[in-house]
């Protein structure tokens, strides 16, 4: 369920309650609100109980929805990661060896003295 989803139950119960003469006050209703929370929501509730001043209900729904936004795009972002990772290591790049492929030839670099390295010279 939706951030949205169960605000709008929380607000039809509210207003059902205000019509039968058992109004509930708006710290009251935050306090349902947090109660009902998932763990997904666990750092809102220590964030929404210690604002001062207190958060209304509709400032906690913001607050609510704005990070379930965020979670949502993070949740995005993690996946298309995992997807390109993946397509990655699939495949191999032209510069990474095969596997039974000798690795390629190392350049000669000239040593101290003018002599190429990884070669046998004879020069007496």
């Amino acid at each position: 369920m939706t951030i949205t989803e169960y605000c709008g139950r929380l607000k039809v119960l509210t207003d059902t309650l205000r019509d039968v003469g058992a109004p509930i006050s708006d710290p009251d209703l935050v306090v349902s609100l947090l109660s009902g929370l998932n763990d997904k929501f666990a750092n809102c509730v220590t964030t929404i109980s210690a604002a001062c001043p207190r958060m209304t209900f509709r400032q906690a729904r913001s607050f609510l929805l704005r990070e379930e936004i965020w979670m949502h795009t993070r949740a995005q972002k993690a996946a298309a990661t995992a997807l390109l990772s993946s397509s990655c290591s699939i495949g191999t790049s032209p510069a990474t060896p095969t596997a039974g492929s000798a690795p390629p030839p190392s350049p000669s670099v000239p040593q101290a003295g003018g002599q190429p390295s990884g070669g046998n010279y004879d020069y007496a």
